[in-house]
């Protein structure tokens, strides 16, 4: 059966554009490619397969959770800083709630939320001239909220450059940084001096003084802060009166750590051998306000002591010891030697031994690898 004739013969050349997250392609058709098309009316062949409809697929082929590679590498990377803590304290939410324009809603494509604020975050791409048209007069209607931040390709700084200086704008090439994201949220949206304002610093110091110690992974929370940098300032609210904070430690009392800091020197002199790790296990073992903490955390308190020495002979391997600098003397846990001063001149023409000091060298960063 011959086909029909149809106005779609006569075309001996075509051009498509496909748009196709966030991307458009164009496809140039010859009169070849034209020729393997079926025309418009003719009937579906019946060695064809349909498609299913999507009542037919049921919900085993349901849609993608998200819109775009874009958006679906954003998520991952922001729920991996997230796990490494690295998102000051910013909660990412997906689709959140519409907001209401003059005439119709803008869904924004996530929210970000920290305490009692919300910044809104929409990723723009490529997309067709009349997605583009709808998506400007939309945002022309927010430019006076002051919660939305927008994410432009940088390919597409011309084409939205009408509303550049409206919103603050994370422009990205290939894929949206989250790091970039957050960065930006911290110089657009500081509160740090609001932050300080809110703590209790007659509650925490209550706390410090009823527990005797507050690892630095509790202090961000009870000193509202969200990066490591703001630590120190936040901990000054509580500071004093018997009350320290140390970076990478936390706050404590003083006689809580002194107290910790003859404890710790006794266990070191009885430990057989020395090791780090046998420090470390033994002192999570002893006391309980250790036992949460992270390696990094005892060892920055055994550098607070200068009588207490960690030695690393690899970045494998290290050592604890004990040095006493009273009258001269250098004590060293293993007892392989011991450095004392010149005792009193003896009679007689008897020689004096004196073992040589053992230096302790720390290993440069160069030899760790020889």
């Amino acid at each position: 059966m011959k086909r029909s004739k149809t106005l779609t013969n006569a075309i001996v050349e075509a051009e498509a554009t496909v748009h196709f997250l966030q991307r458009s392609y164009c496809f140039a058709m010859n009169q070849t490619l034209l020729s393997l098309l079926p025309p418009v009316e003719a009937a579906p062949d019946s060695n064809v397969e349909e498609l299913p409809t999507d009542a037919q697929r049921g919900t085993t082929d349901a849609p993608s959770i998200f819109d775009s590679n874009i958006e679906q590498s954003f998520t991952e990377a922001f729920i991996a800083l997230q796990n490494s803590n690295a998102v000051e304290g910013w909660q990412l939410l997906r689709e959140p709630e519409p907001l209401m324009l003059e005439h119709g809603i803008f869904i924004p494509d996530f929210a970000l939320t920290r305490e009692q604020k919300r910044i809104y975050v929409e990723i723009l791409g490529f997309w067709t001239p009349s997605y583009r048209e709808r998506k400007l007069q939309k945002l022309q209607q927010l430019r006076n909220r002051g919660d939305i931040v927008l994410a432009i390709p940088v390919e597409a700084r011309e084409a939205f450059a009408s509303i550049a200086q409206m919103f603050p704008i994370a422009w990205y090439a290939g894929q949206l940084s989250a790091t970039e994201l957050i960065k930006l949220l911290r110089n657009r949206y500081d509160d740090f001096a609001a932050r300080l304002a809110l703590i209790d610093s007659a509650a925490v110091r209550q706390r410090v003084q009823a527990e005797g110690f507050l690892p630095e992974r509790l202090c961000y929370e009870l000193l509202h802060a969200y990066r490591r940098s703001e630590l120190p300032q936040a901990a000054e609210r509580v500071s004093g009166q018997g009350i320290a904070f140390s970076a990478g430690i936390g706050l404590y009392k003083l006689d809580w750590m002194e107290q910790l800091r003859t404890s710790f020197v006794l266990l070191i002199e009885n430990l057989a051998a020395p090791s780090l790790s046998d420090v470390l296990r033994e002192a999570r073992a002893r006391w309980s306000s250790l036992a949460d903490c992270g390696d990094s955390t005892i060892e920055a308190i055994l550098g607070l002591w200068p009588e207490v020495r960690v030695s690393r002979s690899s970045i494998f391997e290290a050592t604890v010891e004990v040095v006493k600098d009273g009258e001269g003397q250098l004590y060293t846990i293993n007892n392989e030697e011991t450095t004392v001063s010149a005792p009193a001149k003896k009679s007689g023409r008897e020689k004096r031994t004196i073992p040589k000091k053992r230096v302790v060298k720390e290993a440069a960063q160069g030899d760790l690898w020889n």
